[in-house]
């Protein structure tokens, strides 16, 4: 993918200096390997009525100086409704 037509900002907000492409898309992968788009996430998170803002999220964990790449997530929570979830790849360590 080369990003948006026309768009250089908008490309640039979704793919990163790694060429990982930054969608807000869920899937979920099976036994095999197999990955699978489940749905669009919508951009913001609300934890017991607070608006946690994902992109936000992501920005500060990828300064810390081990982190190759973070993406977060939004999962239910029956308690405060969602919650932000966490991926985190890391690099440097013995």
């Amino acid at each position: 993918m080369c990003g948006y037509y026309d768009d250089i900002e908008r490309t640039q907000d979704i793919i990163t200096s790694l060429r990982w492409l930054m969608i807000d898309d869920e899937g979920k992968m099976d036994q095999s390997g197999y990955v699978y788009f489940v749905k669009r996430q919508k951009g913001i998170v609300t934890r017991d009525g607070v608006n946690i803002y994902p992109v936000e999220v992501d920005n500060t964990i990828a300064e810390h100086p081990h982190v190759l790449n973070a993406q977060i997530y939004r999962i239910d929570n029956e308690l405060y409704g969602e919650d932000v979830c966490v991926c985190v790849c890391v690099f440097g360590f013995d």
